[in-house]
């Protein structure tokens, strides 16, 4: 559980990684998603039992839609220019290396 010492440590790391926060957790609600699916599609063709009346299958749908919804926040979120850099820095950013920062000599 995070405790409020840990807030400003959390916000910190994850505020330049976005992808990786919303990805994992996205990744795990999609996974469960399709795990939930699955089974079901199992079910129904090894089983032949009717899924009219398993309101499972619309939780599994729904999560793995959530799923992909928190994976391309996260895609989105990586891609645009954070708060504190210039829209000319940003430009100027070497896309191989986003460590380094942005050179100032010719084109």
């Amino acid at each position: 559980m995070l405790d409020l010492d840990d807030r400003p440590k959390f916000l910190l790391s994850y505020s330049t990684r976005p992808l990786q926060f919303f990805g994992l957790i996205g990744a795990c609600i999609g996974l469960l998603g399709a795990a939930i699916s699955g089974w079901l599609a199992y079910q129904r063709l090894v089983g032949a039992e009717s899924l009219s009346n398993r309101p499972l299958l619309l939780l599994g749908i729904l999560l793995i839609v959530t799923g992909v919804q928190l994976v391309t926040i996260g895609l989105v979120a990586e891609i645009r220019p954070g708060p504190t850099m210039s829209r000319r820095e940003a430009d100027l950013r070497d896309p191989r290396d986003p460590g380094k920062p942005p050179s100032t000599t010719g084109c």
